[in-house]
């Protein structure tokens, strides 16, 4: 039995090998938790956890607009795919750093910096920058097959 046989088609070569990976980049994020009350009823200071996620980013090349339950309208930076129950990342969170470990590009991270470490070198550009304020999560949202996270 033979394989597939992939032939040149109008100057176009076939891909060989390479699968698409549906979460391609790495996502680090600071979690922010409420910190509730001690026994006495006095405020307890917010509790902070760092992850790291599989991911894929797509930036908000349309400037579509998102809304809040408080009813307030954003024009997003990025969204953000996960895999469904990878991890809850309740609204308030900092994205600290979106990379893409096959090529070392870093996507951006929360200083406003994009940093393209590819080939042995870095480079700070200023193209696709996100700023800090740009880096918290506006909205999340569980869906059937995947979970988004609006930065």
């Amino acid at each position: 039995m033979t394989g597939i046989q992939q032939k040149e088609v109008l100057g176009i070569k076939p891909i060989s090998g390479n699968m698409v990976k549906q979460y391609p980049h790495i996502a680090t994020i600071i979690l922010t938790t409420d910190g509730g009350r001690d026994d006495k009823g006095y405020p307890l200071p917010p509790d902070e956890s760092i992850i790291t996620l599989v991911c894929r980013a797509e930036p908000n090349s349309s400037n579509a607009i998102i809304y809040t339950q408080d009813g307030a309208a954003y024009n997003y930076k990025y969204v953000v795919y996960i895999q469904k129950g990878q991890s809850d990342v309740p609204v308030g969170s900092r994205v600290t750093q979106i990379a893409d470990p096959s090529t070392g590009q870093i996507i951006f991270t929360d200083d406003g910096q994009s940093i393209n470490t590819q080939n042995n070198f870095s480079l700070v550009t200023n193209s696709g920058l996100l700023p800090s304020s740009n880096n918290i999560v506006k909205r999340y949202s569980n869906g059937q097959l995947n979970t988004r996270i609006w930065l």
